[in-house]
């Protein structure tokens, strides 16, 4: 959850808006406080999904693409 936040906050200073929404809410959905109980099959989905949502940001940080803004 505070990576995400933290990725949301970057997202949020670099102007990109939709990867500020996809990181708000990975940082909603995996908050410690409020705790949301899905079926293990499906978290399972959501943490694939989620890998491949940080992948992608990173590697555009990365490479400097700013093609999702």
């Amino acid at each position: 959850m505070l990576f995400a936040g933290y990725v949301a906050f970057l997202s949020y200073e670099n102007k990109h808006k939709i990867w500020l929404w996809v990181f708000v809410g990975i940082a909603i959905l995996f908050n410690p406080l409020t705790p949301i109980h899905l079926s293990r099959e499906l978290w399972s989905v959501i943490d694939v999904i989620v890998a491949v949502f940080f992948s992608v940001n990173m590697w555009l940080l990365k490479n400097k693409k700013n093609i999702l803004n």
